[in-house]
């Protein structure tokens, strides 16, 4: 069984080396869906379970089983992604509206500023707390809608830079820099990094050269991996003697007296890691559950999107269909995760529909296939989809499976408004120039 299961990694990792560099030899081929998911394969899914393999307090039967999910999902998504491009032909001019975009996205920038502020009032004991809970996780959730104005606001500066296009952006900058230089925040770093890419790429009709890529990628391993030092640098994530939060950025000499290397030591922490969450809880759905047949799906949606804080928790909780396997995993295998850590992508689609549950990714694949696909072919509303939601579809392998569908309903709603407020004001004759996009 262990060799099985060095096997099953092994092929893993295999695909994942091969897709990413078959994408990152084609043009543009860095923002693509599979090039993101093998490079967060290398980065951080593999990286723990190969230190797993060797782990003597884990059923080789377990690895098995979460090594063969793993490499289904992977491919699922691939082929997902490769059947939405079929029949792709040549790339046209991205329609890019400019005047006509200007109210919308400065609406929306502004409401994700207020909600900023708002957060940003909230008592510091609050904000210190390590999971947010209560009114401040209602403003953080209609803050992300930032990425919409984030995405749409570069675009638009790339293709014509005046006062208005460049003070919208400077805007969305205010937003998103203390994001990434303060709080350190991965998704947010990932979101902006992308919109940038995807509008040199789709607008300027530029690519990253594939040195200065390498580079990113390997201050990007390094980022994902210790970011807990980073942020134990800045100090926004505790309050002080005082009981404020004295948030700032770390001086470039405190970022260098890091030890980096530590960040590649997993072997300390490998029994609260996430790859030993997604074993631990698929064994519990082997053994103990039941499958829950798209009952994770609406759980997470209830998780998301009904406030607890205005119905009541418990009137919530009735909504919920299941107990996710973690939940199984505590009560059967007395299994209790770390605070913080995640469970992967695999054990919700699992514990829905055993094996097939590789599907939920194939259909992600095919989403954001379908999404570049007509962004290529000049439509706006399908390349800030695809912009807005990227960094979602590479937090199906980080997060949970269903992360795609289950956490871009907001993306959704405000693209929606752009897009009426378009219909109504937009002009004929704007196009764009030919940016040559092939992924």
């Amino acid at each position: 069984m262990t060799d099985l299961a060095f096997i099953l990694l092994f092929l893993n990792s295999g695909s994942a080396i091969c897709v990413l560099l078959f994408q990152f030899l084609r043009r543009g081929g860095y923002v693509t869906l599979p090039f993101l998911t093998s490079f967060m394969f290398l980065i951080w899914y593999l990286p723990q379970a190969w230190t797993l393999l060797n782990y003597s307090g884990v059923d080789p039967g377990s690895m098995v089983r979460l090594f063969f999910m793993s490499l289904l999902c992977f491919w699922a998504l691939v082929i997902g992604w490769h059947q939405a491009l079929r029949g792709w032909r040549r790339p046209v001019p991205l329609e890019l509206p400019v005047n006509s975009l200007l109210m919308p996205v400065f609406a929306i920038t502004i409401f994700a500023m207020i909600m900023n502020i708002l957060i940003e009032r909230q008592p510091p004991e609050v904000r210190a707390m390590g999971m947010w809970t209560g009114v401040i996780t209602i403003m953080a959730f209609f803050a992300s809608v930032s990425v919409v104005s984030m995405v749409l606001s570069t675009a638009m500066v790339l293709k014509v830079r005046n006062l208005a296009t460049l003070t919208l952006f400077a805007l969305n900058l205010s937003i998103y820099l203390p994001r990434i230089l303060i709080y350190f925040r991965r998704a947010d770093t990932f979101e902006f990094s992308l919109a940038i890419a995807l509008g040199l790429l789709f607008v300027g009709g530029r690519v990253i050269p594939r040195t200065a890529f390498i580079l990113i990628a390997i201050l990007g391993f390094f980022f994902v991996n210790g970011v807990g030092q980073l942020r134990g640098l800045s100090g926004a994530y505790r309050l002080s003697d005082s009981g404020t939060i004295d948030a700032r950025i770390p001086t470039l000499r405190e970022i260098s007296e890091i030890d980096w290397l530590a960040v590649m030591d997993k072997k300390a922490s490998i029994q609260q890691s996430e790859v030993m969450n997604a074993v631990v809880g698929l064994e519990a759905v082997s053994q103990f559950g039941s499958y829950t047949l798209g009952a994770q799906l609406w759980d997470r949606l209830v998780f998301a999107y009904v406030p607890g804080q205005l119905i009541g928790f418990d009137f919530k909780r009735s909504l919920m269909l299941n107990e996710n396997a973690l939940d199984v995993a505590r009560e059967k295998l007395y299994f209790e995760k770390l605070t913080g850590t995640t469970w992967t992508g695999f054990v919700d689609p699992y514990q829905d529909f055993w094996f097939f549950g590789c599907l939920v990714w194939w259909l992600t694949g095919y989403v954001m296939g379908r999404l570049i696909k007509h962004a290529q072919r000049g439509d706006l509303m399908a390349y800030t989809l695809y912009a807005a939601t990227i960094t979602n579809g590479v937090h199906v392998t980080t997060h949970f499976g269903y992360y795609f569908f289950s956490q871009s309903v907001l993306v959704v709603i405000a693209v929606l408004f752009v897009k009426l407020w378009l219909r109504k004001t937009v002009m004929p004759t704007t196009t764009a120039v030919s940016n040559g996009v092939s992924v």
